[in-house]
């Protein structure tokens, strides 16, 4: 009896044994599937975030600070190696080259973080085409349980694109600015000219003597030239598209002599030199007229 006492007590024991480890196997199996789990949203995560970045032109740094605090940094609040933590954190970013004039941009930035917890810093880099690109970091800096820092980490994303977008608004809304006074100016010029040419024809028809007339038609065919260019400015202050045309250059430049003398003044020889058989051109001719005077001028 007490044989079979022990064998049967010795049964129980080993299958008690056989239930505890199928039980525990279970349980690590479960245990398996769920780090599992884990790992695969974790990485989904990753991924999603990932993408995100990419999306909006972001990327993630860190940066470990607790090799560079020093004894009486715990007292001042401050770092004392602020050129080679901005070696560390321009590799952390993977940019290496920060325009100098920014440096102190970093520096006071980063003394704010250690002030406020909140890293913020928009500054310019060379990047690998040597064009300047804009970036803005964002970040948070950590401390440890006695309060000192110990990491700074956060975003980086690149806004050159949205700077060049300001900088072609600030630039759209000088030219309106411009446009505005040109299309005054060119206004009161163009009433100007109306009594000038008024006056000059007046003159045309009282006088019959040759030179006077022809210095009349001289004038007269200057004021209609300032008159297209203040319809030029007009059209630019009306934001108005120019109207080109087929022009014969040739013509056109031989039509333009007695303008340039009177413009150049009499001291100046101009000697025009035509091409011949040369194709006629579809452009502007207030644009054209004016920049041949504008030539002249600048070659007097």
């Amino acid at each position: 009896l007490r044989a079979r006492r022990r064998q049967y007590e010795a049964a129980t024991y080993l299958i008690e044994r056989e239930q505890a480890a199928s039980r525990l196997e279970a349980l690590v199996q479960e245990r398996t599937r769920q780090l599992q789990e884990a790992n695969d949203q974790l990485v989904a995560a990753r991924a999603s975030l990932t993408m995100a970045l990419d999306a909006a032109q972001m990327s993630t740094w860190d940066l470990d600070l607790g090799k560079y605090r020093k004894q009486e940094s715990l007292v001042l609040g401050c770092f004392s190696e602020d050129d080679l933590i901005l070696q560390e954190w321009s590799r952390a970013i993977g940019k290496k080259h920060m325009l100098s004039d920014d440096r102190e941009l970093f520096i006071t930035a980063f003394r704010k973080a250690l002030d406020t917890g909140e890293f913020r810093l928009e500054c310019r880099f060379v990047g690998p085409d040597d064009s300047i690109r804009w970036m803005v970091a964002e970040g948070r800096l950590y401390r440890d349980e006695q309060g000192d820092p110990v990491r700074l980490a956060g975003t980086l994303k690149d806004v050159t694109e949205r700077r060049q977008v300001e900088e072609s608004l600030r630039q759209a809304q000088k030219l309106e600015v411009i446009g505005q006074l040109t299309g005054g100016v060119a206004h009161d010029f163009n009433n100007l000219l109306t009594a000038v040419l008024g006056n000059i024809e007046l003159a045309t028809l009282r006088t019959r003597d040759d030179k006077l007339l022809h210095l009349l038609r001289s004038a007269r065919a200057a004021a209609e030239r300032g008159a297209k260019v203040t319809g030029q400015l007009l059209s630019f202050a009306r934001r108005q598209h120019l109207a080109p045309r087929v022009v014969d250059l040739n013509e056109l430049v031989s039509s333009m002599g007695d303008l340039l003398l009177q413009t150049i003044g009499a001291s100046v020889r101009v000697e025009t030199v035509l091409e011949k058989d040369l194709w006629a051109v579809m452009i502007d001719t207030t644009q054209l007229e004016l920049a041949i005077l504008n030539l002249a001028i600048n070659g007097r």
